[in-house]
């Protein structure tokens, strides 16, 4: 007796169905039947391959399904491996990106600053100008407070008077008397500044000095709006640097990390499922190779019981005696 696995035909006959017992179901239907060696003929128009070692097709069945699942599980985890890639490029470019706009930001800031710097020093160094413009002429003041109040009072307003004839002289017309009278005054008064010449010297001194005062201050005051001004705009600058690095920090690289970290599992699953799939594939080829070898050798062996049984049925036909053995292989053949 052999012990069978039948892998049947769609259309396969169902005189031996009742017979037989479900061993696994997929795509094709695999019997398990006790059939003795004269009774191979009656399988074998209804089989596609049998066996006498039927764990080989169960194993190469169940390895072919498995191989399947690797190569589909391999093509899935690829595809998502290339999705998140792809995020994770997505994602770099953006950090790229806005690394190089906070570069251009602290490029500009550092430049801003830097005039700053240089401001400053200007500043200092016209501060020290004012400082020194206001000892001078502090020096001056306490010269002249030495002098009677009255008598700069009266010089003060006589320096006066003749700015305002020179004045009248130069834009008014005149004519020859009223020319005269007026660089008489002139003269008259000049003549008693002469006789205050060191007051009136100093007095002018300290005029120029306190004019270069007022301009001093006056550039100072232009020197700090310009820092102040360069310096609101390098705090721009400097605030949108720290919104770009923050913006990174905070929003993209947790993003660009997670892609990262999805992209090494689904690429580690793709190749688990590659590796699993290549060590299959060997395997299967042998089982293959294996079932075709016993399918040949099955072949064989059915060529020669379905010989034997020809050469019986010659020979009843021919009214020649039986064999014992021919006549039950023709019986159990069902063709006596």
């Amino acid at each position: 007796m052999y012990s069978l696995l039948i892998i049947r035909k769609q259309n396969a006959s169902d005189n031996y169905k009742n017979k037989l017992s479900i061993l696994y179901k997929k795509k094709y239907k695999y019997y398990t039947i006790k059939v003795s060696k004269s009774n191979l003929i009656l399988c074998i128009k209804s089989v596609v391959v049998i066996t006498d070692n039927y764990e080989i097709t169960v194993e190469l069945v169940e390895l072919q399904r498995k191989s399947k699942i690797f190569k589909k599980d391999r093509e899935k985890y690829n595809q998502l491996a290339k999705m998140w890639l792809e995020k994770r490029i997505y994602y770099n470019s953006l950090i790229e990106d806005l690394l190089n706009k906070a570069q251009i930001a602290k490029k500009n800031r550092d430049q801003l600053n830097k005039q700053v710097k240089v401001l400053k020093k200007d500043l200092q160094v016209i501060k020290e100008k004012l400082t020194y413009h206001q000892q001078i002429s502090n020096e001056i003041k306490a010269e002249m407070d030495k002098i009677p109040a009255k008598n700069l009072k009266n010089l003060m307003k006589i320096r006066k008077q003749i700015k305002s004839l020179e004045w009248s002289y130069q834009t008014k017309v005149v004519d020859k008397i009223e020319e005269k009278e007026i660089v008489n005054q002139i003269e008259k008064l000049e003549k008693h500044l002469d006789e205050n010449k060191t007051v009136i010297e100093q007095l002018n001194l300290l005029e120029q000095r306190l004019d270069e005062i007022k301009a001093i201050e006056k550039e100072i005051k232009n020197k700090q709006k310009e820092i102040i001004k360069l310096a609101d705009e390098s705090q721009v600058y400097h605030q949108n640097m720290v919104n770009f690095y923050s913006e990174i920090d905070n929003k993209i690289r947790p993003d660009a990390d997670l892609a990262h970290q999805t992209y090494l599992e689904m690429k580690k699953q793709a190749d688990e499922n590659h590796n699993n799939l290549t060590m299959t594939i060997p395997r299967i080829k042998m089982l293959k190779k294996k079932l075709a070898q016993k399918k040949n050798d099955f072949n064989k062996l059915s060529t020669v019981v379905e010989t034997r049984v020809e050469k019986a049925l010659e020979k009843m036909k021919e009214g020649k005696r039986l064999t014992l053995d021919e006549f039950a292989l023709l019986v159990k053949s069902g063709l006596l």
